[in-house]
């Protein structure tokens, strides 16, 4: 078996791009027999190294130049020339329907057979009908759309044609990095919201209830074209997210439409952090009432459930226990693994 992730990304990673890699590593460790192979854009690099570290099996080629719509462009010329060239049985693209996506479409017939991922709740949000166009087309030639949602399999379904839904396969579960993960109980950081910054990710809320938690050691992790209306001192960058949310009592994850299946909610969980989450979408798939505070959208909600908790500290203790727990029960790269294997790539192992 041989598989090429191509991890088209920017200098950031993202939940989506963090999952891949890690399935990737993966796979890589399991099939020891098989070919696993990344390839990324040259400004990538480091932040897939900051994820695998050195893994044996694994390959990584770069591609392509810099950053810059000009470069974009070129990036993803050489990328579909290389993917012509490459003896693979199987090409999953790591991101949502789009340009890249539907340029594998076009040059269908030149290439290795290939997979997208669809995994943006907010697809319907912005550039609808652009989004549409590139999920419609690019879905006649996929042989595959890995859907991490209910939600999200739902959405695109709208925008493809009905001889296509065969090809949309819900994963049943999310995953992270167990290996990476640290519980602690030195917690010096009371709050902490990592995510990107753009619109649905509930940095409003944040901003709107920072004058009642100005006085309590809070921390916003992250990027994006969004500006936090909050110090710049309360705004950090990390690629090691793991560690912040080991140092961390409370973790916020607030989004608009869903939480599932965020991965940085995972990598809390791993870590013991109290969860507080909006009660929106598919959220109840990875956390409930047993490990985590949930409430609506809206900030008042917010500001009290951080003090109810802070107020709290044992009910805290227990909820981030019992979030490892259900994390370690229900969502498992083995049964992700086994799922992308048989469903996304159809090659049964």
């Amino acid at each position: 078996m041989k598989i090429a992730f191509v991890v088209w990304s920017g200098e950031e990673f993202g939940g989506i791009e963090r999952r891949y890699v890690r399935l990737a590593c993966k796979l890589a460790d399991e099939y020891k027999d098989s070919d696993v192979l990344i390839v990324c854009r040259r400004i990538s690099m480091k932040s897939i190294l900051d994820i695998i570290g050195t893994k044996s099996g694994l390959r990584i080629v770069q591609v392509g130049f810099g950053e810059g719509m000009l470069f974009r462009f070129l990036d993803l010329i050489i990328l579909i020339k290389y993917i012509i060239s490459l003896d693979v049985d199987h090409v999953h693209l790591c991101i949502n329907p789009s340009l890249t996506t539907l340029a594998f479409s076009l040059f269908s017939r030149f290439i290795p057979p290939f997979s997208f991922s669809m995994a943006d709740t907010t697809f319907e949000v912005k550039r609808r009908c652009l989004n549409g166009f590139y999920a419609h087309f690019s879905s006649k030639s996929a042989k595959s759309i890995d859907c991490l949602s209910g939600q999200t399999a739902n959405i695109i379904r709208k925008y493809i044609r009905r001889k296509d839904v065969h090809k949309i396969h819900i994963a049943p579960c999310s995953f992270t990095d167990l290996s990476r993960s640290k519980t602690s109980n030195n917690r010096d950081i009371d709050v902490i919201y990592i995510s990107r910054f753009v619109d649905g990710k509930g940095l409003e809320l944040i901003e709107r209830i920072y004058g009642d938690i100005a006085n309590i050691n809070f921390y916003a992790c992250g990027f994006g074209p969004l500006k936090p209306r909050i110090p710049k001192k309360r705004i950090i960058k990390t690629n090691e997210s793991f560690n912040l949310l080991s140092r961390s009592k409370i973790f916020l994850s607030i989004q608009k439409w869903n939480n599932y299946p965020s991965q940085t909610l995972l990598e809390a969980m791993s870590c013991e952090c109290a969860i507080i989450a909006t009660d929106v979408g598919e959220t109840r798939n990875v956390v409930d009432d047993e490990c985590a505070v949930l409430i609506p959208y809206d900030a008042s909600a917010l500001r009290d459930a951080i003090f109810f908790l802070l107020s709290n500290p044992a009910r805290a203790e227990e909820l981030g226990k019992n979030a490892r727990k259900k994390l370690l029960r229900e969502h498992t790269i083995d049964r992700y693994m086994e799922y992308f294997i048989n469903e996304v790539v159809g090659c049964k192992k």
